[in-house]
């Protein structure tokens, strides 16, 4: 026996006894197979259409597996089938018959797909349509006549029309933009009625009335024409313009009339005369953007504060300030103020005051204070004013004693711009009052003086002196005329306030 192959036996037959035996009784484990289940067979949709879905759920999933959801119509648009729900859109029916198309859902390893039927109603039958109505025409309005004449006089005027194809509850309304056009009405049928102010212009004027109606899209116009007033004969008022005293800050004017007929004068900057020209075109501008002031007789002021460097016009002109309009012919002059001078003068100023009486004591014993003096309990503080040296412009005023935290430059100018006294007066002033008196002095320059301060003074009964001794020392003049005034607060008018009536 060889030897080599008796071993290779016995190995070979010990290794088949010690391999394991397979038996016929082992289980064989089948692969699961998916189910899909729908929650609807049927899905009825309206006529209309709309969004639709139907739920599924899925049985034992394949890793890895898809839904796929087919429809043959056309009418059916499958838009996603994810999260347990198949979408899908249903277009409307328009067709009068109902309809219907089934769905089929596929899934991984299932062979016969789910299926669910859609059923859509038929569209409702249509009324047939009624025919369009005629069309009705446009309204249509047609004036009288293009424009309407009115005399000079003014009062009620009209403009017929005719109307045409009406809108049934609409109303003609008439507006216009003149003001001596008013009482605008068209409530009486086929006439528009409306008022005319009197034309007191030299000049014939017209305006436009617009007239607008539903439907009518472009606005119908007539125009008011009214004549102009005749002319009126002008007074033979002759008046003499004087201008001096020119400085950087003021002007003294003088007006002289030729007779007593009521007139108006002033001035103004000629750049504010905006080019206006003629005579008219500068009255009118006068009148209407001032409201001057009249006079009868001569007037004289001086005016400040002026513009320095500046071209002024003086103006004089006949007036009736009730009708507001000019009854001469202009008059006017022109000057130049001089360039800005900020220098000073030397000339001081003196303000006397501190004696004070009892008003009533002393109307008592002088009638011509008497018929002067406001009956309540005041006293009578005579101010005297002058230059050294003498001769010079002065201007002075009371003040509340806070007025002292301006500046003296502050205080100078309120005096010599704001229309202070400037001659000695006597004012008569409540007890308890308490004041100081300011006082500036101004060359024939228009240059200013040092600033005066006066004392502070508070008025008292106790502190009178004897009237009898007042009526001695400070008899009644016209010329030094009282003024009723408390702690004085605001100055007096300037005069250029009082020529433009300001």
């Amino acid at each position: 026996m060889n030897f080599k192959r008796f071993i290779t036996s016995m190995v070979l037959m010990a290794a088949a006894i010690l391999l394991p035996g397979c038996s016929d009784d082992d289980p064989v484990i089948a692969p699961k197979v998916p189910s899909l289940n729908l929650n609807s067979e049927v899905v009825e949709a309206a006529a209309e259409g709309g969004e639709y879905s139907v739920g599924y759920t899925i049985t034992d999933p394949v890793t890895g597996g898809s839904l796929a959801p087919t429809c043959d119509a056309e009418w059916i648009t499958l838009n996603s089938a994810t999260d347990g729900k198949i979408a899908f859109t249903v277009a409307a029916n328009e067709t009068a018959e109902a309809r219907e198309a089934v769905v089929k859902v596929g899934y991984t390893n299932i062979e016969t797909p789910a299926t669910f039927t859609v059923k859509q109603a038929a569209a409702a039958e249509k009324p047939t349509p009624e025919p369009d109505p005629e069309p009705t025409p446009d309204p249509e309005i047609t004036l009288n006549a293009a424009e309407v004449n009115v005399p000079c006089e003014g009062g009620a005027a009209e403009m017929a029309y005719t109307l045409t194809n009406p809108v049934e509850g609409a109303a003609l309304k008439a507006t216009t933009t003149a003001e001596w056009i008013t009482n605008l009405n068209t409530e009486v049928a086929d006439k528009i009625t409306f008022t005319v102010a009197a034309n007191e212009q030299t000049a014939p004027r017209s305006a436009e009335v617009e007239l607008t109606y539903p439907n009518i899209k472009d606005p119908i116009r007539f125009t008011v024409k009214q004549e102009a007033a005749p002319e009126q004969p002008q007074s033979q008022n002759e008046i003499t313009i004087e201008i001096s005293k020119i400085t950087d800050k003021s002007v003294y004017l003088k007006f002289t009339p030729s007779n007593n007929t009521p007139y108006t004068a002033g001035l103004i900057p000629s750049y504010k005369l905006n080019g206006k020209t003629t005579d008219e075109e500068i009255i009118n501008f006068i009148i209407n953007e001032f409201g001057p002031y009249p006079f009868n007789d001569v007037f004289e002021a001086e005016v400040r504060p002026l513009e320095s460097d500046t071209e002024y016009y003086v103006f004089a002109f006949g007036y009736d300030a009730n009708k507001k309009k000019a009854t001469s012919k202009l008059h006017h002059k022109t000057f130049n103020t001089l360039i800005e001078n900020n220098e000073v003068c030397d000339i001081k100023i003196v303000l006397e005051y501190g004696e004070y009486a009892d008003a009533q004591s002393v109307g008592a014993i002088d009638s011509n204070y008497g018929s002067a003096i406001d009956p309540s309990t005041s006293a009578l503080v005579p101010f005297k004013a002058y230059t050294i040296p003498e001769g010079h412009e002065v201007f002075w005023y009371i003040l509340d004693p806070s007025a002292l935290d301006l500046s003296k430059e502050s205080l100078i100018e309120t005096l010599i711009n704001g229309g202070g006294f400037r001659s000695s007066k006597v004012l008569q002033l409540d007890y308890g009052t308490t004041f100081v008196g300011l006082a500036v002095a101004e060359d024939e320059k228009g240059r200013p003086g040092e600033l005066f301060i006066g004392k502070e003074l508070t008025l008292t009964p106790e502190g009178v002196m004897p009237a009898e001794e007042f009526v001695k020392k400070y008899p009644f003049k016209s010329t030094n005329q009282m003024f009723r005034e408390a702690a004085v607060k605001r100055p007096a008018l300037t005069a250029s306030e009082m020529l433009l009536g300001r």
